[in-house]
């Protein structure tokens, strides 16, 4: 077979392909119509057209070429190239049926992502502050044959990244709507180096797998934790993948694969179906996130914030006062398990121990505005830190949340809402009254009220003296055996059976003597410190899918 190269007039004008036409006389031609193409059944038709007008020309050829940005014309072409010396290393490439012992990347961006209601695709969609596509041109910046595969919005993916990078092959794949990555692929491959490696396009790659994936000098298939909404899932035995499944697996199948181009057999599904025929494949487990649906995206977003990490971000405003925040924090530090320091979730103190009064403000009314605006500038400040829930210790404090939201809405759904979490968890326990242990701002406030009453759950009161003595020998740091000795007393007498600490100094002199307290105790906090656990799992969870096999 013998490859002829055709030429419209305006695609001569680049010097660098005047030289390829020098270099190839004999295989290359000028037209300025299909007419004066001759096919024979010897002959490849390549042409190479930087005209709107060349289509006949383009469309009489068996691989169609379009150089520059013709956007009338990308719906037929095979390829495009905006860079003349990529353009002219291709061309030079088309000469040899021999493969360069070397990688080509192939980033699939053709299909639509219906699942996450954007409309628009996957690969451009923002990841705090930077689209898939620019992350992966960041990523692969030094593959000197980097090919992204198009379809839908295609011009809106190729001026995305022409701001990035002109060194690219843009590879069109016009029925993305009736088939999958594995066709993209196939599109890809002409002309390429020995090996393929793939990359889907709404996949994020920890960077250092990066160089994991480009190193490697076997054939693989990469595997993750499973992790997103509709996983397909790896089949393993031994080192191996040995089968695809959407049933069961061990590993979510990433997308990810390095092969030989030779044992490709083309195919219209995915890429996973591509790699059946020539399994079994090593595999190669790497941090990725897969997007496809909202919540992958907001699980992305988190993973990107977290500086790749699964591990949920709390922020803590404290200072209300310091020696429970203290105390907070030691007790969350020891909830989540951790076999090295990194595991833990990240954790961000505000210890705010300037802020006036919470319950001056609730009963004399005073300095309302200043407590409010100290709340929301903390609130704000964790939030801009990237975290994902924030608790605010004191229970006094969650008596200003509907002013926090109406001066800073976006936080709402970050807020650990300690007094309506211990609510619903009372509920579940059928727990129907009980005596709350608080501050005078507490029960003046009745913050409490509004979250058991739709559960018909009364609470008893004590006199706010009998228990400000144990909260203020908290915050000097002042418990005395005495204090202890009669914090018992106080405690047991009462006529309750089940106690709530609605004051964060409470734990703290509980834990000390909790043994000779014969009343079922509870306390807010530690509510949300099963809740923000709950939390960290479900993130950090390999096995939360019941589809995904367990290691033995």
């Amino acid at each position: 077979m013998n490859n002829i190269y055709v030429f419209d007039k305006d695609a001569v004008n680049s010097e660098i392909i005047k030289k390829f036409i020098n270099e190839n006389k004999e295989k290359c031609y000028i037209v300025s119509s299909s007419k004066e193409i001759i096919k024979n059944e010897n002959n490849k038709i390549f042409s190479i057209v930087s005209n709107e007008n060349s289509k006949e020309i383009l469309e009489s050829s068996d691989f169609k070429i379009v150089y520059n940005n013709i956007s009338s014309l990308l719906d037929i072409a095979n390829f495009a190239f905006y860079d003349e010396d990529k353009l002219y290393n291709f061309l030079n490439r088309t000469l040899s049926n021999d493969k360069k012992d070397d990688n080509t990347v192939i980033i699939s961006c053709a299909g639509m992502g219906k699942r996450l209601g954007m409309e628009k695709t996957k690969c451009l969609v923002d990841i705090d502050g930077k689209t898939l596509i620019e992350r992966h041109l960041e990523q692969f910046k030094n593959v000197d044959d980097l090919r992204i595969v198009v379809g839908y919005k295609k011009e809106e993916v190729i001026n995305e990244v022409l701001k990035l990078n002109k060194n690219i092959i843009f590879v069109f794949n016009n029925e993305y709507m009736n088939n999958g990555t594995g066709a993209s692929v196939c599109r890809a491959v002409p002309y390429s180096n020995k090996y393929i490696i793939t990359i889907d396009g709404d996949l994020l790659i920890h960077p250092n797998d990066i160089n994991k994936i480009l190193s490697s000098n076997i054939e693989f298939a990469g595997v993750c934790k499973a992790s997103t909404d509709n996983p397909m899932l790896t089949k393993i035995e031994g080192n191996n993948v040995v089968g695809f499944s959407r049933d069961e697996g061990l590993f979510e199948w990433t997308g990810v694969s390095r092969f030989n181009v030779e044992k490709l057999v083309p195919g219209e599904g995915h890429v996973c179906a591509l790699l059946e025929s020539f399994l079994p494949l090593p595999y190669l487990f790497l941090n990725t996130k897969e997007i496809d649906t909202p919540h992958d995206l907001e699980c992305a977003k988190r993973w990107i914030r977290n500086n790749y990490s699964d591990n949920i971000t709390i922020g803590v405003v404290g200072g209300m006062g310091s020696v429970a925040t203290v105390d907070f924090f030691k007790r969350l530090v020891e909830s989540f398990d951790a076999k090295k320091e990194w595991d833990r979730p990240r954790i961000i103190i505000d210890n705010r121990c300037s802020m006036p009064s919470r319950v001056r403000g609730i009963l004399y009314n005073e300095r309302v505005d200043e407590i409010v605006d100290s709340l929301v500038d903390s609130i704000k400040m964790l939030s801009n830190n990237n975290t994902d829930y924030i608790v605010l210790a004191c229970n006094t404090s969650h008596y200003y949340l509907d002013e926090i939201y109406k001066k800073y809405p976006e936080c709402k759904d970050k807020i650990v809402n300690i007094i309506e979490l211990c609510s619903n968890k009372l509920n579940e326990k059928n727990i129907k009254e009980f005596t709350l242990l608080a501050s005078e701002g507490t029960y003046l406030s009745k913050i409490y009220d509004k979250y058991l009453d739709k559960y018909n759950i009364k609470y008893n009161k004590v006199i706010e003296e009998e228990i400000r003595e144990y909260i203020e020998a908290v915050k000097q740091l002042k418990i005395t055996e005495d204090i202890k000795n009669n914090f018992i007393k106080f405690v047991n007498n009462l006529n309750d059976n089940v106690v709530l600490l609605g004051c964060t100094e409470l734990p703290i002199i509980y834990e000390l003597c909790k043994d000779k307290i014969n009343k079922d105790v509870y306390d807010p906090l530690e509510f949300s410190i099963d809740y923000l656990k709950e939390k960290q799992n479900d993130e950090n969870n390999i096995y939360k899918n019941s589809k995904v096999k367990k290691l033995v």
